[in-house]
């Protein structure tokens, strides 16, 4: 009995998270209508929903923006336009570059202080 309601708490009810503002629900429900268009085969109406998603871009995750462009870029191969898919590909890639050289600077600087401190300690 109990896990059913909590069965169908989380599936019915769904309680956002920790965001609650107008844009991520927005970001959100785009997203489940690009994902209905695309379980059925309308890539061009995915298309168009993630790029609504990605206009309004400067309120939502990173990792966000890039799943969108992913599913975006799926959506353009799959619609034989391959130079807007291969344009959202060197754009993931580039953000992801981007996330590679902060996180190799940043582990580089905690390597750095590490050596510092131990020799301190000595």
């Amino acid at each position: 009995m109990y896990i059913f309601l909590l069965g169908y708490l989380l599936t019915v009810v769904r309680i956002p998270a920790v965001h609650i503002n107008l844009s991520f629900l927005m970001h959100e429900k785009l997203y489940h209508e690009a994902s209905v268009y695309m379980t059925f085969g309308k890539n061009k109406g995915a298309i168009n929903k993630f790029s609504k998603i990605l206009e309004n871009a400067k309120n939502i995750e990173e990792s966000s923006f890039i799943t969108a462009l992913i599913q975006r870029a799926t959506c353009y191969y799959r619609e034989k336009m391959c130079k807007d898919g291969y344009n959202c590909s060197k754009r993931i890639a580039y953000l992801k570059k981007l996330d590679l050289d902060i996180l190799v600077n940043s582990n580089a600087g905690d390597s750095q202080n590490r050596g510092r401190s131990q020799s301190a300690n000595r």
